[in-house]
Formats: C-alpha cells, structure tokens, sequence
C-alpha cells in the first residue's frame, strides 16, 4: 500500500507540463529561423514571399523572387565587382522566354554576357553597360529556320592562339614586290585552308597562292606594283 502510495506522489504535474507545452509551441510558431531542418517528402511551399540565402556573414548569396517574371539572383563570395548572375523567366508576344545573363547590384541593368532562349530560338550574347550588343543568333526568325544570325564584327589582323577558328587580316605590300609571304603568329595544328583576294594597280594583273602549310602561306603576283593581300584563314 505505501509503495503505490508513493508512485501517485511522483507523478509530475499536469499543469507544468501544459505550460512547458505552450511555452514550446509559442516559441515554434512565432520564430523567424528554422535552423537545421529537411523536407524528406512533398513540397516546401512560400505563399507570396522570396527565398533569401545568406552566408555566415550575413551578405546575401542567392535569392528566389516571386511575381510575374520571377527570377533567380546570384552572387560569388570572392566577386570584387558589383556584379551578380540573374535568371529570369518572362512572357514576350504570348511566349515563354528564359534569360540568364550578369547584371549590375546598383540598377539590376544588363552589364555582360546574356543567355536568351525560346522555343523558336536561342541567343548568345554580349551587352555591355553602354555600348552596342554583339550575338550569335540560332534560328533568329521564323523564316529563317535552321539559320546563323551574326552581329558584331570580326576581329581582324591579330591571331590570338592555333585554336583559332576564323582568322583574317590584310597586308600592304609596297611597290618592289612581286609577292607576299605571311607566317602565322601560332602555328596550326593542321594546315588551314586559306582564301584571298590581291587589289591593286594596274587593274589586269596574274596572281595565285604558290604555298600553303602549317606556318603560313605565300602569294605571287605579276609585276612589282603595290598591292593589299586581304585574306581568310578556316581552320580545319
């Protein structure tokens, strides 16, 4: 009898408990931070708000915006400049567009490389701040399925590497001369395949491309009246 007597007595009490209870729940449903938590199964949902991800210093990194185009900003930890990577999604002439391109921090203006795509086309482009926009446009209309769209222009008289794909540039060769000889600043790979034109005085001259290799290539002509060597180099 006393030992069951002594059980009752050390029963906790009821109402201190349902007071913890409240106090838990209170501090569940009023806290800003979720802390270390998983959603193992079905949807984390955001009911009209954005999705703001921090680093230990409190500077912002990534943020999911909500609205009619909503987007996906980004920001390195290392970036010295004001730069950050936006991608959005939006509704142009009844049609879905995606873009992802570089922005600026300070007025969320284009300031670099841009991504444009569709389901009709798709752009790779370059626009600067100020300044005109250079692109690559693949099937850049409706009637033009299966088509390049270029612009920009093409950088002339300087062969960056052998990798080049596309290189071409023009020679002035003095009177004296009955030819030219040019020798890549990289040598190819391969032996590219190399197009030219030769314009000059007088009007009717002979002219043909006598060597071609790695290195370079050699155009004679006949006479020895000056003449520009504009030519096109395709690696191949």
């Amino acid at each position: 009898m006393t030992s069951n007597i002594q059980q009752y007595r050390n029963v906790p009490d009821l109402i201190e408990q349902i007071k913890r209870l409240e106090k838990r729940i209170a501090v569940l449903e009023t806290s800003k931070r979720i802390g270390s938590s998983s959603v193992d199964s079905g949807s984390l949902i955001i009911n009209d708000g954005d999705l703001i991800i921090k680093d230990a210093s409190g500077s912002e990194r990534i943020r999911l915006t909500r609205g009619v185009n909503p987007s996906v900003y980004q920001r390195a930890a290392n970036a010295t400049d004001e730069a950050r990577a936006r991608a959005v999604a939006f509704e142009q002439d009844g049609k879905l567009q995606y873009q992802l391109y570089v922005v600026r921090d300070s007025d969320g203006a284009g300031d670099g490389g841009k991504l444009l795509l569709t389901r009709e086309y798709a752009y790779l482009s370059h626009q600067p701040a100020s300044g005109e926009e250079t692109f690559i446009g693949l099937s850049a209309y409706a009637a033009y399925d299966n088509h390049f769209l270029f612009r920009g222009k093409w950088i002339s008289d300087n062969q960056f590497a052998d990798w080049n794909a596309v290189f071409m540039g023009t020679a002035k060769v003095e009177s004296g001369f009955s030819g030219y000889a040019h020798t890549y600043d990289y040598p190819y790979p391969t032996t590219p395949l190399v197009l030219y034109s030769v314009t000059g005085n007088p009007a009717t001259f002979t002219h043909s491309i006598t060597a071609t290799s790695t290195t370079g290539f050699t155009v004679t002509w006949s006479g020895t009246a000056a003449h520009d060597v504009n030519y096109l180099i395709l690696r191949r």
